[in-house]
């Protein structure tokens, strides 16, 4: 192709992909960064932000695609979900309708982060401050159609508020940039958090842990998460205290919800449908490769379980028996101590994982709640003090 913009500026190991298209439209004086993907536009080309390819506009830049296509959310496989600088996520863990900044990042770095397009990240891990997502001149949101990294589409230069967020929010965030770059980078996967550490956690099950725990603290009626970033930032204090000083902190959650009977449970002959704690697990383990992402957790929460004296009835629910019987079959599972594939590796219709050692002790566990008959009187519990932290 002969066509080729003058300036073709590389990418940076973590810049967001719309972020780098924007700036490519920025140096290369064009309005925004779609209008750059509309001139580039082929029959390959797509306008589904979840679906953009960089690689697409590679021949533009005089690059290679292997040299963009590191930035791209699209799968390499058609129906697999959108990837996180190699892992999968959910299309509904991301944020690129509605972005986010830290300016001073961008100033100091010069360039957006892609970490910022996941849509749990409203702090800056680096300066500790809330992102801004509203220009603080037009009050609108900041959209992908504006002219410069730090310039809204009114003209007015973005700012940060300076809003200082809390060190919990802070560490929490930090956990989530080391998880989300792991596999880019090779770095090391966890942080040293309270008396333990999560290193072995995928980034899509760390987001929902998080969404999960988050959930358990909105007030009823409210939608899933708030819109505001300093909304998000009050909802989000729940799960980054608990990561703040694990496991302690999040076994202590564990015993509240536990002892809280969930008002919209509708089977009333089960005590673990009735509370809290198990529609927790419901929600946290609904997926087979959640307890092959989530061992660490899982773990965690099956130990504190079956320390109580009616830990029986959490065996009740359809998700253990689901799993346990599936453990028992050998056509399903090769156990072994080696890492198992990623979930969008294994062939659909096979049935075969690779589990790694923290699942098999969480077979275990699972093995060792199933043998424990729920206790007769399972409504003689202490309540007190779940209020301050649920509902």
């Amino acid at each position: 192709m002969s066509e080729r913009f003058l300036e073709t500026p590389n990418p940076f190991p973590r810049e967001s992909a719309l972020g780098w298209t924007l700036r490519a439209a920025e140096l290369n004086g064009l309005p925004n960064a779609l209008k750059l993907v509309d001139l580039c536009k082929s029959s390959r080309t797509t306008t589904s932000l979840v679906k953009f390819n960089p690689g697409e506009l590679a021949s533009w830049f005089g690059k290679t695609p292997s040299q963009l296509e590191f930035m791209s959310y699209k799968s390499l496989r058609k129906n697999d979900p959108p990837l996180f600088r190699k892992q999968p996520v959910a299309s509904k863990m991301l944020n690129l309708l509605n972005p986010r900044i830290c300016p001073s990042c961008v100033q100091e770095d010069g360039y957006i982060h892609a970490l910022w397009d996941l849509d749990l990240v409203t702090v800056c891990p680096t300066h500790g401050i809330s992102l801004v997502s509203r220009c603080s001149a037009c009050d609108k949101h900041l959209s992908w159609k504006r002219p410069g990294l730090l310039l809204c589409a009114c003209g007015a230069k973005i700012e940060s508020d300076g809003v200082q967020v809390s060190k919990s929010l802070v560490i929490m965030h930090k956990q989530l940039e080391i998880t989300a770059y792991s596999k880019q980078t090779k770095t090391p996967r966890h942080l040293d958090i309270g008396k333990g550490s999560l290193k072995d956690i995928s980034l899509r099950f760390l987001i929902k842990f998080i969404e999960a725990t988050a959930r358990m603290s909105i007030p009823k009626g409210r939608a899933r998460m708030a819109l505001s970033v300093s909304e998000k930032n009050q909802i989000l204090e729940k799960p980054a205290e608990l990561l703040s000083d694990w496991p302690i902190k999040f076994c202590d959650f564990l015993d509240l919800l536990h002892w809280k009977p969930h008002p919209e449970s509708k089977r009333a002959s089960i005590f673990c449908e009735k509370s809290f704690l198990g529609y927790y697990i419901e929600k946290l383990f609904a997926a087979p490769e959640d307890y092959m992402e989530g061992a660490e957790v899982l773990i965690t929460l099956l130990d504190q379980i079956l320390k109580y004296p009616n830990s029986g009835v959490y065996s009740e629910l359809p998700l253990f028996s689901i799993w346990y019987s599936r453990l028992k079959d050998k056509n399903y599972c090769s156990v072994s101590d080696a890492v198992g594939p990623a979930p969008s590796t294994i062939p659909k219709g096979t049935g075969e994982l690779c589990l790694t050692s923290q699942t098999n002790k969480a077979a275990d566990y699972v093995s060792k709640l199933r043998s424990k008959k729920p206790a007769s009187d399972i409504w003689l519990v202490n309540r007190q003090g779940a209020s301050s932290w649920l509902l």
